[in-house]
C-alpha cells in the first residue's frame, strides 16, 4: 500500500500537470473576464473532486 507522503507528492504533482495548460491557455483572454475566471476556478474544481470523490480523502486531508 502506497504511504500517504507518496498519495500527497503524486497528487501534487497532478495537480500540477493539470494546472499547467490552464495556465498557459489563460493568457489568450483579458484579465478578470468570465473565461480567464474559469481556467482558474475549473482547476480548483477538477482538484477538489479528484481529492474527495475520487481518492476518498477528508476534508482534512485537502490543503
Amino acid at each position: 500500500m502506497i504511504g500517504l507522503d507518496t498519495a500527497r507528492l503524486g497528487v501534487t504533482i497532478l495537480v500540477f500537470l493539470i494546472n499547467l495548460p490552464f495556465g498557459f491557455y489563460r493568457v489568450r483572454f483579458r484579465r478578470f473576464s468570465r473565461p480567464w475566471g474559469r481556467t482558474i476556478y475549473l482547476p480548483i474544481l477538477i482538484n477538489v473532486l479528484t481529492r474527495r470523490f475520487i481518492l476518498h480523502w477528508d476534508w482534512t486531508a485537502i490543503p
